[in-house]
This record gives structure tokens, sequence and C-alpha cells, in this order.
């Protein structure tokens, strides 16, 4: 097989026509690119069949910003504990195939013994190398949600002591003295350090925030291949923790940031991108513990923030209304973009301005999950009916598995195959319609009926049960763009108020950014 690659601009300095050869194993990484063109441009890679693929979306600065954005996924398992391949071929593939800045593997600690503890120490340092791979020391604090939950522990340093939950599969209990439970034992333990970073997390055992430490915890996993936890971020907001938010793929399949829903999980994997001065250990995690980090379900979406020139994560007190200044540039076309204070929507971005009938699409999604523990899945199987109209086009929305979807039965009516597991499926309709037109949705979480003249600007909102389990319908028109700029002028309470923005796209991919805190006096 061999590529060519192109770009928009004429003056692009790029690679050569490449033949892959067998010692590429499919991935081969590229070097010297030049772009000369200032803003937002695509690299386009053409294959001797003629197939295509567009890069994602890179941003050309004229000069070089102190912060520059950098991708990792931090959260994994392999073989060694649950999970296939080993940790050689998990720190490869993210590595050299995801082409991710930095990552971090995630044993469960009652798997982990004291041989084993010391072979993660010792390929973590040999794969570490500053300005090309990061890599971080760490394992999953794996207590009961009761005692703590599941908390991903890293360390800044290579050589440190793990601290157990307990030893639960492990023969050997010599050092069981080392254990930690409840995990407020394990702060006990930390106390005073500066070198330690936890993450809760959602998997079998979910982070339990009664024992939330700001000492350890700066940031929250609020997607990965167990779902899309957007109750988390609800609940951690409603408590007001001053934290942020990141995103990584909890992969036991050895494939850390190209990872897709299999077995039990039930969504693609996630990004952390990071706004850090450097590619290095320490920088990468003074940019976490600053909160200049977001989440995205495996996109590299390109979101900045800032208000009063404060980035996403900042803390500060003003007396004048403020601006919160957004851009983002997408891998696909924006569907929606809605700023929060905490927990409450306060602006939500116009992109469907009145529109006539003949030139809207009607967009129905559902999401939500079961439970907050296993199993999460809820079953969305079922279908919608038009009465006094019919259906032009359709397009599925965001669905994971390849056997699941839609099929048109006939101009009146579809069916699907769908679960979620806190994430978003979902249908987009153009139809031939008239006022008297109606919708009959039914599935086994929820049904009812609406008429697609009456949803305009405000989407319509049906609460169906479990954890956030929701359809939506709302109006979107075609084209939408893939890039915003726009500036949020908001009315804050007095006190400390927190922005964060959330970002759904046309393929169902989100991002959401970590909080600027703001105190308001």
């Amino acid at each position: 097989c061999e590529v060519r690659f192109s770009a928009e601009e004429q003056t692009a300095q790029l690679p050569n026509p490449y033949r892959f050869v067998e010692s590429d194993i499919g991935a081969h990484r590229f070097s010297g690119m030049k772009l000369m063109k200032s803003g937002i441009q695509h690299i386009t890679v053409t294959d001797d069949k003629g197939r295509k693929t567009i890069s994602n979306p890179v941003l050309v600065h004229k000069e070089e910003p102190e912060l520059k954005l950098y991708w990792g996924d931090m959260h994994g398992q392999t073989k060694e504990t649950v999970g296939t391949g080993s940790l050689p071929e998990y720190l490869s593939f993210v590595r050299d195939v995801a082409a991710l800045d930095f990552t971090a593997w995630q044993g469960n600690d009652f798997q982990v013994t004291i041989p084993l503890w010391e072979h993660v120490k010792k390929l973590i340092k040999e794969y570490h190398e500053p300005s090309k791979f990061i890599t971080f020391l760490g394992y999953e604090w794996s207590g009961l949600t009761p005692a703590g939950g599941d908390h991903n522990i890293y360390y800044l340093g290579d050589d440190e002591q793990i601290y157990r939950s307990d030893h639960w599969l492990i023969e050997d209990k010599s050092d069981e003295d080392t254990d930690r439970y409840p995990i407020s034992e394990l702060w006990k333990t930390f106390r005073g350090r500066k070198d330690i970073l936890a993450i809760p997390h959602i998997g079998g055992r979910y982070g339990n925030f009664d024992f939330f430490d700001p000492e350890f915890i700066p940031v929250i996993e609020v997607h990965s291949n167990h779902g899309t936890f957007e109750w988390y971020i609800e609940e951690a907001m409603k408590r007001r923790m001053k934290v942020g938010f990141i995103a990584a793929s909890d992969d036991h399949s050895s494939r850390p940031g190209l990872t897709y829903p299999e077995g039990g999980m039930t969504t693609r994997g996630g990004y952390t991108g990071v706004y850090a001065r450097e590619l290095t250990r320490k920088a990468i995690w003074e940019a976490i513990w600053a909160r200049r980090a977001y989440g995205t379900t495996s996109e590299r979406i390109i979101v900045h923030v800032e208000s009063d020139g404060h980035l996403m994560g900042e803390e500060y007190s003003t007396a004048k209304a403020p601006a919160i200044n957004v851009r983002i540039h997408g891998t696909a076309p924006l569907h929606e973009v809605e700023v929060y204070n905490w927990e409450t929507p306060v602006y939500r971005h116009p992109f469907a301005e009145p529109l006539s009938e003949k030139e809207k699409l009607i967009k129905v999604e559902w999401s939500g999950a079961r439970v907050r523990s296993r199993p999460k899945v809820v079953t969305w199987d079922g279908g919608l009916t038009v009465k006094d109209g019919k259906i032009r086009e359709y397009t599925e929305f965001a669905f994971d598995y390849p056997h699941q979807g839609i099929e048109k039965v006939s101009d009146h009516e579809l069916k699907w195959i769908s679960t979620t597991g806190g994430d978003l499926d979902g249908v987009l309709l153009k139809l031939n319609s008239s006022n008297e037109t109606e919708i009959e949705f039914k599935t086994g979480p929820a049904c009812f009926s609406f008429k697609p003249a009456e949803i305009q600007y405000e989407p319509m909102v049906v609460e169906a049960g479990g954890l956030n389990q929701r359809v939506k319908v709302s109006t979107i028109k075609e084209n939408l763009p893939e890039s915003l700029e726009f500036s949020y002028k908001p009315e804050p309470q007095k006190g400390l108020n927190a922005f964060w923005i959330r970002i759904v796209q046309s393929d169902g991919s989100m991002a959401w950014t970590s909080p600027i805190f703001l105190n308001f006096t």
C-alpha cells in the first residue's frame, strides 16, 4: 500500500509518497512536516486504491505558544492483571499506533504481586522519553465503593511503594501490612506528599465522592469504555467540588488510545487533552494539577476556554461582569455547545435558529445508564412511526456496535437495535410533513408522541427513569460548522461560580472542559 500526502496550502512541506513495508506492522511515523500558513489546517492522505482520509485539525501558530496541547490516555490494563496483551505491547501501541503523548498503566491492586510491581516500574522507566513520550507509574486502588471505590493512583517518581486495597488474588501475603483500607487510610499515608495524584473513576466499583480529598484529587474521569458519566459531573458540581474533567479508555486489550466497545464495555475509550509548557513528566503533572485539562470521547477536538486571561481550571476573583471566551475546532460538525455554571446549563449556542419545515432536521436522541455500577447498559430496542407524513431521509447518530443500528421498514416507520451506557444514540430525520404530522416513539424505557412542527429552538426532553435516562427531540440544520468562536457574558452568582463547556458533534462524539472557577464579588 502506497500513500500520498496533500494539504490545503500549496507551500506545505509534506513527506514524499511512502510504501508500507512488513516491519511497519500497519503504522509508520513521519517527521519533518511543515505548514507555513497560520490557522486551522488538515492533511489529506490518499492510498494507491483511491481511499482517502483527513487528519485531525492542526492549529498552526505564528509563534510558539507558551502552552501546547498534548493528548494522553492514562488508564488501562493488560494480561498481567485483567486483560490481554503484555505491558510492552500496551506501551508501544499507545506510543506508535495511537500516537499519544503520555500514558500510564493501572492494574487492579489486588492482582499486582511484588515481582509484577518491579516489572511495571522497570518498563515505565524504560519507555519514558522526555519531549517524545511520557509515562507515569501507577496502579488502581480497587476497594469497594463503600470504602472509597476505584481510584487511579499516579506517582511523579519511578521507584515507589504500592499501597493496595487488599491482597485478594495475591498468594504472597508477606507485604500485607502495606495495604490501606478504606481509602481514607491511603490518604493518611500520602498526607503532605506533592508527588501523588489520584483520579476517581467509574468501573465496577465507582469512585465514592464521600472520600473526596482535594489534596490528592484535581480531576475526575467522566468517560471511558465503561460509558459516559455525565451524572458524575453533575454530582461533583452539586457538591461544589473544585475538580476538572478528563477521559480515558480503561482499556483491557492492549490498545489504549484506540479502543472500541467489546464484551462488557459499552462505548469507545476517551482522551485527556492538557495544556502544558512542554512534553515532560513534570509539565504534564503540573497541567493536570492546574486542571488545564479536558476530556473527549477519543477525538482530538481542540478546545480553548479563557476568562479575563484565566484558562480552564484556574480560579480567580473579579468584581466586574466577566466574559467566557470559547474557541472550538472539532473533528466533525458541531451539534451542541453549552456553557454550564456548576450543574446548571446557562447558555446554549444558537445553532438551531428558527428554520422552515423544509430545511430543518429533526434529531431524536436517547441516552442514560441503568445504574451507577454494573450492569449499566440500557436497552433501547424499538422504533418510531410517522403519521400524516413521510420519512424522506434518515441518518444514524452515534451507534456504537456494528450489529446495532436502524432499519427503514417503510416511508412511515423505522426500527432499531440500541444500547447506551450513559452515551448518546439517535437518528436525524428529514420529513415530508405538515403541522398535523405526528411521530410516535416507542422503546422499553420511553413511549410518547410529538408533532415536529411544535419543536422549535427549545428541545423537548422526556425523562425515562434510571440514571439520566432520557429522550431529547430537537431541530438542527445541515452543514453546521466544525469550528466555532464565541464570547458568553454570564450573570454570575455572588460567590464561587464554575463555568465549563459541554460539546456534542454530529457523529455523537463529546468533550467536556474543566471549569473556570470564578469568585464574583
